[in-house]
Parts: structure tokens; sequence; C-alpha cells
């Protein structure tokens, strides 16, 4: 009698975040930014005495999406958002102010997401600040595309 031993090897990933959906009632990113910014609880870079900026030791690239990077299609996205008082994006105000190419979105978000930043300052005192950041995506004919 003859037997047959096999493996099964089920791989599990663990499902990415997604950004929630917005309810029918709550205010629009640039709406929320607006009321946030009129309550004096951020700030435009112009009202503060240090600006907030990414941490460069950690700075996170968004993944060129394989459609665009395939056919060496450039794109560019412009984001707006708050930066908290701990440094990190407060992603219910995040928008995309322009982009070339609606696939870069998603990716820029993630990146933006995972990104530290440094908190503004004013008055001695750290602020959340409205930060507008730009995104540019350049294909290299000679990159391979890393996984």
């Amino acid at each position: 009698m003859s037997s047959a031993c096999g493996t099964i090897v089920l791989w599990s990933k663990r499902g990415e975040l997604r950004p929630k959906r917005r309810k029918k009632d709550d205010p629009t990113p640039s709406a929320l930014i607006a009321q946030l910014v009129e309550k004096g609880e951020a700030f435009v870079a112009n009202d503060v005495d240090g600006a907030a900026y990414p941490d460069s030791s950690s700075l996170v690239k968004p993944l060129y999406p394989d459609s665009l990077f395939e056919a060496q299609i450039p794109g560019a996205v412009l984001v707006e958002f708050v930066v908290d008082l701990k440094g990190r994006a407060m992603m219910e105000t995040f928008s995309a102010v322009t982009t070339t190419h609606r696939q870069l979105v998603e990716p820029v978000r993630r990146a933006v997401q995972q990104q530290e930043f440094y908190p503004a300052s004013r008055r001695g005192k750290v602020v959340q600040q409205v930060m507008q950041l730009p995104f540019l995506f350049v294909p290299d004919s000679t990159a391979r595309r890393r996984r």
C-alpha cells in the first residue's frame, strides 16, 4: 500500500488599511482644514515661526504604480493635510489638490500616513499646521521595479 504526503501552505497577509469612508454629513478634508484654521487650532505656513517639515531620517517614498512605471509615464501630485502636534499627518484632512494621474494619489496617501514630521511652532509652542507637499514621479528607464 502506498501513501502520498503533501504540504499545504497558506499565506495570509494583514489587509492594508483603507481610508475611512466619509459619511454624508462629514465635512470634506478642505472644509475640515478651514474649520481648524478658523478656530485657531491649525495654522498656515505664513502664520508660524517654524514650519512643519518631513523628518529626513525616515523619508517614506510612495510606490510608483506598475502600469505608469512600466509605461515610463511621469506624474505629479500636490497634497494638502494638517500636521498634528506629534508630527503625524491628520489623515481626515488629507486631499489631493492636483494630480496628473489618479493612480498616484493612493500611493502618496500611504506614504504621507507613514511619514513622520517635525511639527510647526508658533510663539514658542508646538502647533498644528496646514501643509502642502508635492510628490514627483519620474520614470527611470535604467531602474528595475523593486518588490
